[in-house]
Order: C-alpha cells, then sequence, then structure tokens
C-alpha cells in the first residue's frame, strides 16, 4: 500500500509545477505584447516624411534664357520625432527625338528666396525654405522654385517631373508630379 504522505506530497508537487508553467505562459504572453508594444513605438520614431503637391506651373523668361518651375508643397511629418529637410530637387525626365532619354536634377532655389518670389510672383513670406524644421507630426507647406536653362530642354518631349525631398537622416521622399502647366 502507498503512503499517503507520498501521495500528497506528490499532489502538491504536481501543483506547483502546473503554477510555475501558468506563470511562465503568462510571463511570455506579456512579454510579447510589450515587444509588439516598443516595435509600434520604434516606428513611429523613424523618420516618415510625406509629400503633397498643391499646384504646380512654369514660367519661360525667353529674353533671360531660363525657365522656373514652380511648386506648391505641403509636407507632413508622420513621426513622433521632430524632423527637418535638408535638401529639395526637382528631377526632369525628358526626350528628344533624335537622341536617348534623359534626366536633369534641379537645386530649390533658396539661396535667395527673394529673386525666386518675384520670378514665380509669390510673396516672400510664401516661400518654403531649406532648411525647414517640421515638428513631430506637423506639417510646413509653401513654394519652392527651380531654374533651368531654357535650351537645356528645348525641343524635347518631358516623359516625367518629380519632386525629391531629403531630411536630416539622408532619408529621400518622392512624389511625382504628373503635370506642370505653363503660365509664361
Amino acid at each position: 500500500m502507498q503512503d499517503p504522505l507520498a501521495s500528497w506530497a506528490a499532489i502538491g508537487t504536481a501543483i506547483a509545477g502546473l503554477a510555475v508553467a501558468l506563470v511562465t505562459f503568462l510571463n511570455i504572453l506579456i512579454a510579447r505584447g510589450s515587444l509588439r508594444l516598443m516595435q509600434r513605438r520604434e516606428e513611429r520614431w523613424q523618420p516618415n516624411l510625406r509629400l503633397h503637391h498643391l499646384d504646380a506651373y512654369a514660367k519661360t523668361f525667353k529674353e533671360q534664357g531660363f525657365r522656373v518651375y514652380a511648386v506648391n508643397l505641403r509636407i507632413s511629418n508622420q513621426s513622433d520625432v521632430d524632423n527637418s529637410i535638408k535638401d529639395i530637387v526637382l528631377s526632369i525626365a525628358f526626350r528628344r527625338p533624335t537622341s536617348a532619354a534623359s534626366n536633369v536634377s534641379l537645386p530649390c532655389m533658396t539661396a535667395d528666396t527673394d529673386t525666386a518670389s518675384v520670378l514665380i510672383g509669390r510673396n516672400p513670406i510664401d516661400m518654403m525654405t531649406v532648411p525647414s524644421l517640421i515638428k513631430a507630426h506637423g506639417l510646413i507647406s509653401g513654394w519652392t522654385a527651380f531654374q533651368l536653362a531654357n535650351d537645356l530642354v528645348a525641343g524635347a518631349i518631358i516623359d516625367a517631373y518629380q519632386i525629391r525631398v531629403v531630411d536630416t537622416h539622408d532619408i529621400e521622399s518622392a512624389l511625382d508630379i504628373l503635370t506642370i502647366v505653363d503660365r509664361s
């Protein structure tokens, strides 16, 4: 016959083992939830700029030999941390009937926003400056201007326009602009 004390000891050991297993399982669930929460938090801290264009047009200055592209941009910071714009570039893809496709990248006219605003007919206060700070979940908007020599794209077929914004983390955000109206 079995010793009753040994039976109770075995039952107690089994109950303690089940309690330890239950606590371990609950700790695993809590740890997984904490990991998911930390991953989502880390994603929200990653730099993330979204670009929207509100208007875009070009003006040709024949006597001066150049044209100016004006783009009204809205840039939003989707991140939980502040970010800054380091550079804005307009890329133009074009081709000529007798040659291969080409691409030109134009830097934003940030050195002299007064001149840029006069060229595109806007108030200097409406111009976007580079660099620009964008607060966490913030938004900035304004006009950007890009200058191009007329003879570079004279007689060419424009295939695409793209705005590229580079932040201080060297992360590039891009936006394709479908049409730029000529307002010469």
